[in-house]
């Protein structure tokens, strides 16, 4: 456990430590969960506010707080002006006092599955502390720094944004060794505004590397040269399966007879090693070779690479393979939706035999092209012979007017449900797909084979 003296934070946020000093171990953000010991971090929100949760704090084992407006109290404290901003200023100096090697991740799509695979890697060899769920941003990031303790020997950290800046910050605040963009797609674009926009976020990831850092570059993604350019003085690592001069590539790419492994060479320029991944998608090659090329980057041995990768597990609501009602099978990618993850979605589904549905929701923070997007969808399904479209949502009708007959349109996942329940076999292939705000994960329920 890390111990630090308040004087020393109250320098770390740029304010003067008006009371007398105090110690505190860890910090944290919720009254309800505190230690004994940490600091409080009252932070403010749309519908909350932390300082109306002072007094539960100190009750619960807080030993000093940071606010941004002075409340009967009884414990030693900061004042600043933004307690958010504070938050993360005082995680940059945590993350100081723990010099082991930090991965930072971030990407369109795919940095939850590569978070995931390379703390699985690296948790073969010894200790490593990683982002849990989606705590990717500005307040989840700090709190992933503030776990960090003497007992890790790697740390592997997510990142996300919806803004330019965002991922600047965190990249300052995590000063990482190795800082990993898995590539840039169309997601968040009401943030954004454009495709462009996304790539110059991810970019940012690049600029808190320490000087000694290693840039890890997906030389298959368009912006590959742009993201090179972004970081010239860094040292640079690029992985892809279409590069023929990426350092870590993919070849020999084949699904296993159930279709649940994907086998394939890993590919070094010194070396390679055959790997069998168990998860389902030509995409999580790619993440694969992220993963392989942040761990190399670290001096982590093939074989390491190979028994991390192929220890992997899927990860919830994200390609998993569950068995519906009938006996039919569900691919349950409830957890988010893009574009491009869509598009990898389906292309996992055509890769089983038997009638192929796709139930889809409502893709969100899509901007002005969200109904181009979604009318997209309809025409591409449609020319990959998929049998049938359920859609929930005012976006996705669109989805279904493009597909044409053999689509239907729901008013309720109530609704949505019953008529699946109705046709679904042993021969049935269901991928349910949307945004975290269409809540199609209650579809998954419905659908499931009772045990």
């Amino acid at each position: 456990m890390i111990s630090m003296l308040l004087s020393e934070a109250a320098k770390a946020v740029g304010s003067p430590l008006t009371e007398k000093d105090a110690t505190f171990s860890g910090c944290s953000t919720d009254s309800r969960t505190i230690k004994k010991g940490n600091l409080f971090i009252a932070l403010k929100g749309e519908y909350f506010d932390g300082h109306e949760y002072i007094s539960v704090a100190e009750k619960n084992g807080a030993s000093s707080l940071i606010i941004d407006h002075e409340v009967s109290n009884t414990k030693p404290f900061i004042k600043v002006k933004d307690t958010r901003v504070a938050m993360g200023l005082l995680a940059k100096c945590w993350r100081e006092k723990i010099t082991i090697p930090l991965i930072a991740i971030t990407g369109s799509n795919g940095k939850t599955t590569v978070k995931e695979m390379v703390t699985s890697i690296l948790s073969t060899i010894s200790k490593v502390h990683s982002t849990s769920d989606n705590l990717n941003n500005d307040i989840g990031v700090p709190k992933t720094l503030f776990g960090l303790n003497k007992d890790h020997r790697y740390g592997v950290i997510e990142m996300g944004a919806n803004h330019l800046g965002e991922i600047g910050w965190l990249s300052k605040i995590t000063s990482p060794n190795i800082a990993v963009i898995t590539q840039c797609a169309p997601a968040h674009l009401e943030g954004f505004k454009n495709i462009e926009s996304i790539a110059k976020a991810k970019a940012e990831i690049y600029t808190g590397l320490q000087s000694s850092g290693i840039a890890v570059i997906n030389a298959d993604d368009a912006y590959a040269d742009f993201w090179k350019n972004s970081c010239k003085k860094i040292k640079q690592v690029t992985f892809g399966i279409e590069s023929e001069s990426a350092d870590i590539r993919a070849k020999n790419i084949k699904l296993s007879a159930n279709k649940l492994f994907i086998s394939f060479s890993l590919i070094t320029n010194d070396d390679s090693i055959q790997i069998s991944l168990p998860l389902i998608g030509h995409h999580n090659v790619m993440n694969a070779l992220a993963a392989a090329a942040c761990c190399s980057s670290l001096n982590i041995s093939l074989q390491t690479i190979k028994k991390g990768l192929e220890s992997v597990r899927p990860i919830k609501g994200r390609l998993e393979i569950k068995t519906g009602k009938n006996k039919s099978r569900i691919i349950d990618d409830t957890y988010n939706a893009n574009p491009t993850s869509l598009d990898a979605g389906i292309k996992t589904l055509c890769n089983f035999q038997g009638t192929r549905f796709i139930v889809l929701g409502d893709m969100g923070e899509l901007g002005e092209k969200a109904v181009k997007f979604h009318e997209d969808v309809g025409i591409d399904a449609k020319r990959k012979n998929i049998d049938g479209l359920f859609t929930i949502g005012k976006l996705s009708m669109n989805a279904a007017k493009s597909f044409g007959q053999g689509a239907f349109h729901f008013s309720s996942h109530d609704e949505l449900g019953r008529a699946l329940i109705k046709i679904l076999d042993k021969n049935s292939n269901i991928l349910i797909k949307g945004s975290r705000a269409m809540k199609m994960e209650c579809l998954i329920e419905m659908l499931m084979e009772k045990k």
